[in-house]
């Protein structure tokens, strides 16, 4: 057996660096399609919200957008988003938010679009 080890803490370093990189490519892409999905929904809530106090589309719609250009544009690209809203009943607007993140080709979340859905 040999009883120099010097060099040893450096090729240990050199097998675990890969894994620690891996670890922390997949939990940056979780994080981000997380936190996409969450400015998604804010902002149909927040144009489900405006239509349903001021009934006017043109304007919940812009609410939206200004919502993700404020909080959300470094996650959500914002010239690739819908925002639609519509009359549900007498007491209810429905509005229903497309998005696409700009991070759309990783290792663990490869959504190409987020759809999310609020009532108000």
């Amino acid at each position: 057996m040999l009883k120099d080890k010097s060099g040893q803490a450096i090729v240990e370093f050199a097998l675990v660096i890969g894994i620690y990189i891996m670890f922390i490519i997949g939990l940056v892409n979780i994080i981000w399609g997380i936190t996409s999905a969450f400015f998604a929904q804010q902002m149909a809530h927040e144009t489900a919200r405006k239509y349903a106090v001021t009934l006017n589309r043109t304007d919940a719609e812009e609410h939206g957008r200004t919502y993700l250009y404020n909080y959300a544009s470094i996650f959500i690209d914002p010239t690739k988003t819908k925002v639609t809203v519509e009359k549900k009943d007498n007491k209810t607007s429905q509005s229903t938010v497309v998005v696409t993140p700009r991070l759309t080709s990783g290792i663990v979340f490869n959504k190409k679009t987020i759809t999310r859905t609020a009532q108000s």
